[in-house]
């Protein structure tokens, strides 16, 4: 672990080195450009799959109910709607993020036309309703919407009223403490003991960090379940995160299944972190993926940084946001989001940006006003 955080180090110099060097310096960032920024397709798109997601597996796009008293019933329902929905998970991710990228492009051109702080009132209240929309089982995808959302706001208006932030805080901390006292309710016997609830974290702490606890019990399982380990589990561990391909997967030879079944849990709710996946496949340089999501956490910041679009400045900022978690997170958990989220959104913006150079009217006259160049 200790040589894993001198190589995360030496990635992120070379890589920062690597994309700044036609430059001798960072990448400047580009200014927003909302009014150049074509929203008819992604728009219908947002609109219509979300509507779609809506009606057929709401529990995709809703803020998931975590009051319930029936934990199980909760639990083997989600379970129940998400299994085999591999074109409403991509509907449902791909069409609130187009949803918040539009409004936000919207109450920006209305700003920079209008300068009135209404609008900018209108774009605090879209990133608290993407911050409610995105409260689920994950805590970390509600905080996601909020850190990038208010990075958006201080990038687009430049002055936001504390009372944003506030708000902002204010759902994360009331949402964070919802989904752990549902998260372990097996421990709090059915009450509501934020005390009892701190204790349990606090004792599971390093599991979100992948800790020493969770790599050791990696090379334990290695030890155990090598011969069960092979070819089949490398491109099980990365197709199995694919919607569709997933369903026709063995989802039992997976290295997350291992870790769990090593921990004598059913279900997968631990998570095997990158470092010990790493190590099951290439025990003699196991860092592999550690350096891999790292050099991408530069890439996406770089991509992110030299584009005006708000659209894909979002996308590589998220993209950007879940690599940089790698050490908390699993492959498959990474791999998931680039399958269901990023390549999918990524295809829309292409095709978006292509309709519009394909249709748009290229042939024009210039002409001359006064004694001025040709415009």
């Amino acid at each position: 672990m200790s040589i894993e955080e001198i190589t995360v180090f030496v990635t992120l110099y070379i890589a920062i080195r690597h994309y700044s060097r036609h430059t001798h310096a960072l990448p400047q960032q580009r200014a927003i450009d909302a009014r150049g920024e074509h929203i008819g397709i992604i728009g219908l798109y947002g609109v219509l799959a979300f509507l779609l997601t809506l009606a057929v597996k709401p529990v995709l796009v809703l803020p998931a109910d975590v009051n319930s008293d029936n934990v199980q019933t909760v639990a083997t329902r989600q379970a129940e709607d998400t299994a085999g929905s591999g074109i409403f998970v991509i509907l449902g991710n791909t069409s609130k993020i187009v949803l918040f990228c539009v409004l936000l492009i919207l109450c920006k051109r209305a700003y920079d036309r209008w300068r009135s702080g209404f609008f900018i009132f209108c774009a605090i209240v879209v990133v608290l309703v993407n911050v409610y929309f995105n409260i689920s089982i994950t805590r970390i995808r509600m905080i996601f919407a909020a850190v990038i959302g208010l990075y958006f706001l201080s990038l687009l208006f430049k002055r936001i009223p504390k009372t944003a932030y506030i708000l902002a805080a204010i759902i994360c901390i009331v949402g964070f403490i919802n989904i752990s006292l549902f998260k372990f309710s097996y421990a709090l016997n059915g009450t509501n003991n934020i005390q009892l609830m701190t204790a349990t974290m606090t004792a599971q702490f390093q599991d979100y960090f992948a800790g020493p606890r969770l790599v050791g019990q990696m090379i334990d399982m290695h030890s155990t379940y090598h011969r069960q380990i092979n070819l089949s589990t490398f491109f099980n561990d990365f197709l199995g995160s694919v919607p569709f391909v997933s369903n026709y997967v063995d989802q039992t030879n997976r290295i997350n299944y291992y870790f769990n079944s090593y921990n004598n849990i059913n279900n997968s709710t631990l998570i095997a972190p990158v470092l010990g996946t790493g190590y099951d496949y290439f025990p003699a340089f196991p860092f592999f993926f550690t350096i891999m999501f790292e050099f991408f956490v530069i890439k996406f910041d770089s991509l992110m940084i030299s584009t005006s679009k708000i659209s894909y400045r979002y996308l590589y900022a998220y993209m950007g946001f879940c690599c940089a978690m790698c050490m908390g997170y699993s492959t498959q958990n990474i791999f998931a989001v680039f399958a269901s989220t990023f390549i999918p959104l990524l295809a829309l913006l292409k095709i978006n940006d292509w309709i519009i150079l394909r249709f748009a009217n290229t042939t024009y006259n210039p002409v001359r006003i006064l004694n001025s160049s040709k415009v």
